[in-house]
């Protein structure tokens, strides 16, 4: 074994020294002669900017390949991690999500009489169904959503909408979704209503639905 003197620090008897490598990551380097006594391992880390690192572990115990495949490595050294792998083996794959943009563009909303808050009536929208559990992301006024069809009662009547019911005249579901809209297929439109003021104006929206995930 070496005797090495780092940053002003000796240190004897070191079999080893691990250094920081370009692009992220260590090299350990051994003795002149050595060998590692355990066995090498590599971990690959492909992020979504397209670049990747390489990190070099050494042991013989299978609970460190168990406990390392069960972590769930989103992040690495401020990177977003598309894929990670052991030893060539992939036990991570960044989940991904499909949307189809089913309205982009601005609403034209129009004073309500009976109610609060401005209305709306999209007719391009008549053969698209708002179905009970499906999944809607919705931007609006530079922030986005994340809404869940469901079912809600209006007026005595049941019909399928996602955003607060509260904006339509329904209850208030305690989410600071600020708008309903509302399936009104059978009348052939959208309908719904918005937290703005009572009045006719127009407002850009772009809803896109969830295919895949």
């Amino acid at each position: 074994m070496a005797n090495i003197t780092l940053l002003g620090a000796s240190y004897t008897d070191v079999p080893a020294v691990d250094l920081p490598q370009t692009g992220g990551g260590t090299v350990r380097f051994y003795e002149s002669g050595g060998t590692p006594s355990a066995t090498q391992h590599t971990i690959l880390f492909e992020f979504t900017d397209e670049t990747s690192t390489t990190i070099t572990a050494y042991y013989d115990s299978s609970f460190i390949s168990d406990a390392i495949r069960a972590t769930t490595p989103t992040e690495y050294g401020g990177k977003t991690v598309d894929s990670a792998s052991l030893d060539g083996v992939a036990w991570y794959t960044r989940p991904t999500e499909t949307w189809e943009t089913v309205y982009d563009g601005n609403i034209q909303w129009a004073h309500e009489d009976s109610g609060d808050y401005p209305y709306c009536w999209i007719s391009s929208l008549s053969n698209t169904p708002i179905v009970v559990g499906s999944v809607w992301r919705v931007t609006y006024n530079n922030t986005e959503y994340r809404c869940t069809g469901k079912t809600v009662s209006l007026n005595g009547k049941n019909y399928n909408l996602f955003g607060n019911p509260v904006w339509s005249g329904g209850t208030d579901d305690g989410s600071d979704v600020p708008f309903a809209f509302i399936d009104y297929t059978n009348y052939s439109a959208w309908t719904g209503g918005l937290n703005a003021p009572n009045v006719a104006s127009s407002y850009y929206f772009k809803i896109e639905r969830l295919v895949t995930s």
